[in-house]
């Protein structure tokens, strides 16, 4: 059986490490809308994923409710 070189070894253990990190994630809850989870693919470009948050910022303004509007504003805000 071939042993995996260093460099497959590496991948390997980040591949768990995100596993693990997921499950954990996965697990996580917060109270009403405190909490946003924002997944940003390898590919895609961090000023693009910005932009979208920046979207939904202003589209979080137009909540009607004062409570709900302020927990997802300081939620996309500490995003």
């Amino acid at each position: 059986m071939e042993s995996l070189s260093a460099e497959g070894k590496d991948r390997h253990l980040e591949t768990w490490k995100i596993k693990k990190l997921i499950q954990k994630l996965e697990n996580v809850k917060g109270n009403g809308t405190s909490f946003v989870s924002l997944y940003i693919p390898p590919k895609e470009n961090i000023q693009e994923a910005t932009k979208k948050l920046g979207l939904e910022l202003s589209q979080a303004n137009n909540i009607r409710a004062r409570q709900t509007r302020q927990s997802v504003v300081t939620a996309l805000t500490s995003t």
